[in-house]
């Protein structure tokens, strides 16, 4: 199964880049422009497809799908839109993944949706914590990725910052941490020191 999570504005590039010929899934994490705005590259790889793209989301970023993209109709005959939820689904049958709803921010009622995929990896960005029982069910697993907006510490907050990553990161002990979302505040080179001389 190939699956994609959130569809930013440079997709296809980055899908050419890593030689992705075929997208099975799209897992979204919430409805802004940054994490959907790349959704009408997916056309030309649902075109290829005997079945439509599976695609699983809040109702929130579902209706920006249907409302900006070509409307119900049009999105049925080529993607399956399912609400993602808090529970478990088999993509095609094959791979399980858990969809886990967290906070955007503290005061926001901006939900955005984690994803558990296969036990194996982790997935949560845009959010500002991660609660006792999320951490409890990602103990120890291979993989986790944290979206990492900035070193400094914004408020009011939206994004976990570089203390938060590295705290959550020590309470869930991956084999492996990866960061995303990181803003142009952030210096990749001098952060890849920084984290490497802690280790």
């Amino acid at each position: 199964v190939s699956l994609i999570v959130d569809t930013p504005t440079d997709f296809n590039s980055r899908v050419i880049r890593e030689g992705i010929n075929v997208v099975d899934c799209v897992l979204y994490t919430h409805r802004h422009p940054d994490h959907v705005m790349g959704f009408t590259d997916l056309r030309g790889y649902a075109r290829k497809k005997d079945a439509p793209v599976s695609v699983y989301g809040n109702q929130k970023v579902l209706d920006v799908i249907t409302n900006y993209y070509g409307g119900e109709d049009n999105c049925g005959k080529m993607f399956a839109l399912h609400v993602a939820g808090d529970r478990v689904v088999n993509i095609d049958g094959k791979l399980p993944v858990e969809a886990i709803s967290l906070k955007h921010g503290h005061e926001e009622s901006e939900a955005v949706t984690g994803y558990i995929i296969d036990n194996k990896v982790a997935y949560f960005t845009d959010c500002v914590a991660l609660p006792d029982e999320v951490i409890d069910k990602v103990k120890g697993i291979p993989i986790l990725i944290l979206g990492c907006n900035t070193i400094q510490k914004d408020e009011p907050k939206k994004h976990m910052d570089m203390d938060d990553a590295v705290k959550y990161s020590e309470k869930v002990n991956p084999e492996e941490l990866f960061l995303t979302h990181l803003s142009y505040k952030v210096d990749y080179y001098e952060l890849s020191k920084k984290l490497k001389s802690e280790k």
